[in-house]
């Protein structure tokens, strides 16, 4: 009995403190953080208590941002939300009044379906204009900008960039 206690692995990861555990967990991607996370009681508590985001997260924390849904999914984000997005890229389509209907991407009918993507949950909606004055300081021919780049450049004191 003694040799199989001694052989048996140790709990290290459970004995360091918990701020220890937060920096560790927050060099993880996405998909590692949910799988920690259905693992052990431990790990979801310490991943949704201190709010841990992965590193390939595309939640926004800015103030603006705060309060704004995923844009695929819709879904708001909550603490140590680790979940993976899952959405439909095309619309329900509707054969009114009785006709079939379906989703357009992946020919489902039921309108409850998951979604057949599935990515990271991203509430930038609003292109950051910052590329795009990049991409305008690049041009070298020196003509005048695109006229998607114009208007975003000029509006831009109003949107969220």
């Amino acid at each position: 009995f003694k040799i199989q206690r001694l052989l048996e692995p140790r709990q290290y990861m459970l004995l360091l403190p918990d701020h220890i555990m937060v920096k560790i967990f927050s060099y993880l991607p996405t998909q590692a953080l949910a799988a920690l996370k259905c693992s052990c009681h431990y790990f979801k508590y310490i991943i949704e208590t201190f709010g841990v985001l992965a590193t390939d997260s595309k939640w926004n924390r800015d103030p603006l941002y705060r309060d704004d849904p995923c844009k695929q999914c819709k879904r708001h984000y909550e603490k140590g939300d680790v979940s993976l997005c899952r959405w439909h890229p095309k619309p329900y389509h509707h054969d009114l009044p009785y006709g079939r209907s379906y989703w357009m991407c992946c020919r489902r009918t039921d309108k409850d379906t998951p979604g057949c993507r599935v990515g990271l949950h991203d509430n930038n909606w609003v292109q950051p204009c910052d590329m795009l004055r990049e991409r305008a300081a690049r041009r070298e021919d020196g003509s005048s900008l695109p006229f998607h780049n114009r208007i975003c450049v000029v509006v831009s004191p109003w949107i969220r960039c």
